[in-house]
């Protein structure tokens, strides 16, 4: 991540064990936000990363509306979350919530919000045919304020945000 600075914040969003918050915050020095509502997971990251003021585990995840998932816990809405964090600037967020990118991106579009966001690696999951046209929504409102710089479809792909000026 060739714009990544030290004291930047990335947000892991399923964080699942924290390998990628752990590297990033070695590798480049930022803070990081992990959201893991699977109750042992986000427990085992709690221990991991005990007295590592540069990972902050949060123990939910997050979604356009409060909530809870079957199976693993609690979601929070964006809008408060991003405001009770204080977070404005993002260089990073790393993205693989199981499905669950159908309900946040939109929100995180319709908010605003990805025109702070430096870079989004999203994984996209494909359960049933209307997740390809979903995706193409998604990835059309993202091109408002982002390239695509790389994608495996519905592996993983890469948006950076667009420089002033570019289309």
């Amino acid at each position: 991540f060739p714009r990544v600075q030290p004291g930047d914040v990335v947000l892991d969003v399923g964080g699942y064990v924290g390998d990628w918050s752990d590297q990033m915050t070695t590798r480049y020095g930022v803070v990081s936000h992990v959201f893991e509502p699977h109750p042992s997971f986000a427990n085992a990251m709690a221990e991991r990363f005990a007295g590592n003021e540069n990972v902050l585990v949060h123990a939910y995840a997050i979604g356009s509306e409060d909530g809870v998932l079957e199976l693993s816990g609690m979601v929070k809405a964006f809008g408060p979350v991003v405001e009770g964090l204080a977070l404005s600037d993002v260089a990073v967020i790393k993205m693989n919530i199981e499905g669950g990118e159908y309900d946040l991106l939109p929100a995180m579009i319709d908010s605003g919000f990805m025109q702070h966001v430096d870079t989004l690696m999203v994984q996209f999951h494909k359960y049933g045919p209307d997740d390809v046209a979903r995706r193409d929504a998604i990835r059309a409102g993202l091109s408002r304020t982002h390239v695509c710089e790389w994608v495996y479809p519905f592996v993983w792909e890469q948006w950076a945000r667009k420089t002033q000026g570019e289309g």
